[in-house]
């Protein structure tokens, strides 16, 4: 309903606009036309944390037989950078943005080794990193006046750093 409005008050004020002495180009003319556009932006950037545990997934994992003891893990991998994104901002203007880089997945090499574990029980290796939230900001534009103002919920990015993990 809201984009359905929002779609028609931009197509009100191009007419507008153009009624009002805008003109609209023809064939063989250079006339100026009154365009619509969308400039987005992220705002309100923080992190939340510089060392985020991101335990969503682990990276790798091992674990010790009926008579228990420790395990190591010792594994080549990939992780993904995280970037949340909404009201058609790209992943690049985000990144950009918090001073990330654009690559989304890195390598790392995981090591560690486990204290004692009793048996089942499971050792595994998490990517480390900072955490960011932000949120975006959607501005419609009919040439020069603002149409509508958006701006997303809380967004969130997580950076992996290739040289840092967290085993447990």
């Amino acid at each position: 309903m809201n984009r359905t409005l929002g779609i028609a008050a931009v197509a009100i004020l191009s007419a507008t606009l153009i009624a009002a002495g805008g003109t609209s180009a023809t064939a063989g003319t250079a006339e100026r036309v009154a365009t619509a556009s969308v400039v987005r932006s992220v705002i309100n950037k923080s992190t939340v944390s510089s060392r985020y545990v991101d335990m969503s997934k682990s990276i790798a994992s091992c674990s010790v037989g009926p008579a228990g003891g420790s395990c190591s893990i010792t594994r080549g991998s990939t992780v993904t950078q995280t970037v949340q994104l909404a009201l058609g901002i790209s992943r690049g203007n985000v990144t950009g943005s918090l001073g990330l880089s654009s690559a989304s997945s890195r390598s790392l090499t995981v090591g560690c080794t486990s204290l004692s574990m009793k048996a089942g029980q499971v050792y595994r290796a998490y990517a480390v990193g900072p955490r960011y939230k932000y949120q975006v900001k959607a501005v419609s534009m009919v040439g020069y006046l603002v149409a509508k103002t958006e701006t997303s919920g809380v967004l969130y990015a997580f950076d992996p750093k290739p040289s840092d993990i967290h085993c447990a």
